[in-house]
């Protein structure tokens, strides 16, 4: 049972640890050291936000370009996303992401089984081109018509499920597209262990939360989020956040009342896991933010300065303009100007006011 003590946190805390835990108060000396990998990055469109994001997080920023660090690759895993992951983490990721139910499992393995057949050729492939050839090797019931393409073929979500079993990483082509490229499919491990180890590493990043949370962060249905996060119940602790029930972890609760007031000033991109590996009520409370940050499709960078999300950005050509959701100071945003300047080249900042 999860330990029900009500124990108050202040909005404050909750922030605060939140920037520890993101890497955003004491950068990582490399992209590929940044904690956050823990849960991956998110990169879409592919090649554009996750270098950015490990770049707001490590002292070295800029220097290494789009090239992927060591260690790191880029695979559908979250939600089907495109996300960075370790490569130790493929194992983990394609185990506990898979679907409890025979059906759902079985379907990813026949699908994932045409993709290793096409692929054994080791040519990287477009998902068009990919997912043309996998459609005469995969059982009639797993095709559907699509009228988009106007043609049969595997459901996107299926076709996305599958590609991390079949150990298919993904390559930018610097078109904001990516193709697949094929390697050894990922060792499996135990069920549970796996999914205990990814819902410990949810909770570490996104601080006070509820299992709701982990749901949209994995797209899970809610039940089944729900049975993953009662793996950790026994270690969880109940939160008051502003009167809200939230839960964490009783090691990250004692974390967070040994965190410091965060001071630091980042550009965030789109997607930037700051933004997705959390409650969003918590990190804004104003629910017309929320819908300037989390919008159907293309969310904007985000400035984010002491711990709170002070406005969102976007860049065309070579200006960065910044809406802030309240005035800025001077101060803050000569941080900003500056921020822009470590981590992206030749840019420059206008205020929308």
């Amino acid at each position: 049972m999860s330990r029900v003590t009500g124990e108050q946190v202040s909005r404050a805390e909750g922030l605060a640890y939140r920037a520890v835990a993101h890497d955003l108060e004491q950068p990582a000396a490399s992209p590929a050291t940044c904690g956050v990998l823990d849960v991956g990055v998110q990169d879409t469109p592919a090649g554009t936000t996750a270098h950015s994001a490990l770049a707001a997080r490590s002292m070295t920023a800029d220097d290494e370009g789009p090239t992927l660090p060591r260690g790191l690759v880029l695979v559908h895993s979250l939600r089907g996303a495109m996300h960075l992951h370790r490569v130790g983490d493929l194992g983990l990721l394609a185990t506990a992401l898979r679907p409890d139910d025979a059906a759902g499992g079985d379907a990813i393995d026949r699908v994932a089984q045409a993709m290793v057949e096409v692929m054994a050729d080791d040519r990287s492939r477009s998902k068009g081109e990919l997912s043309t050839q996998i459609t005469p090797l995969v059982p009639d019931r797993l095709r559907a018509w699509c009228t988009v393409c106007d043609a049969q073929h595997v459901p996107d979500g299926l076709f996305r499920a599958a590609t991390l079993p079949a150990g298919l990483r993904l390559r930018a082509s610097g078109d904001r597209s990516a193709n697949f490229y094929g390697a050894a499919p990922p060792d499996p491990v135990e069920s549970a262990p796996a999914r205990w180890e990814l819902v410990r590493r949810f909770l570490r990043r996104c601080g006070p939360a509820v299992a709701a949370d982990l749901a949209a962060w994995t797209g899970t249905a809610p039940p089944a989020a729900r049975t993953w996060w009662n793996l950790l119940a026994d270690e969880l602790v109940e939160v008051r956040v502003d009167g809200k029930r939230l839960w964490m972890h009783t090691e990250d609760l004692a974390a967070a009342r040994d965190v410091a007031t965060p001071t630091a000033v980042r550009l965030l991109p789109p997607y930037d896991p700051l933004a997705e590996v959390a409650h969003r009520e918590l990190l804004l409370p104003d629910p017309a933010a929320r819908r300037q940050v989390w919008r159907a499709v293309a969310n904007p960078g985000l400035a984010l300065i002491a711990g709170e999300l002070a406005g969102t950005w976007r860049r065309r050509k070579q200006i960065i303009t910044l809406a802030p959701f309240t005035p800025l100071s001077r101060k803050e945003q000569q941080a900003i100007r500056n921020e822009a300047m470590r981590t992206m080249t030749d840019v420059d900042v206008a205020f929308d006011h």
